[in-house]
Parts: structure tokens; sequence; C-alpha cells
């Protein structure tokens, strides 16, 4: 209810997420806050994203199924962001992993 991501993302990222990456994204922070867990940087080569879902950015898939309906343009950018491995792998970005995201 009172979830703000400027509070954990930088103001200029949270412009090109989509709210369920978002919060994938601070939830991930706050475990790794909260479990005391240091990934050193050999680690982070080797660690990946795995989240379950079919659906991606729903957000993102309604607004453009809206703009398409009223005949607005449609930003082609915002397409990057609706498979359903868009949250893993933003997550994975924001935690500096290079493992994969699924």
């Amino acid at each position: 209810k009172d979830f703000n991501p400027k509070d954990f993302i930088r103001p200029s990222k949270i412009r090109v997420l989509g709210r369920s990456s978002q919060m994938a994204i601070v939830a991930s922070q706050l475990a790794f806050k909260d479990s005391l867990i240091k990934l050193e940087n050999k680690e982070r080569l080797r660690s990946g994203v795995c989240i379950g879902t079919t659906g991606g950015e729903i957000g993102v898939v309604e607004k453009v199924h809206d703009d398409f309906k009223k005949r607005k343009k449609i930003d082609k950018r915002i397409l990057l962001t609706i498979p359903s491995c868009s949250i893993s792998f933003n997550v994975s970005r924001e935690l500096k992993f290079n493992g994969i995201c699924i």
C-alpha cells in the first residue's frame, strides 16, 4: 500500500521498470539485507534469478493494449519489458548477477 520504489531504486531506473520488476527488485534487496549474505564478484558471475511467471510485466501489457485500442502510438522500447523473463532479468541486472535468468 505504501510502497515507494524511490526509497530503493534510482529514479532514472524506475521510469524503465514495470511495477512487477520494481517490487521484485526491492524484495530481493531486502532479502539479501535481512539474510546478511555478502556475495563476492566471483559468486555474482555464477548467480542467476528464477521467477515463475507467464505474464511478465502484465501492467505494461495492459497499457499497450489500451493504447492500441485508442490507436495511440506505442513506444517500441516498452515492448522490451513484456516478455515473462523481463522481471528476473531486471532483478539480476540490479543485483549485478551474470548467471542465467529465467
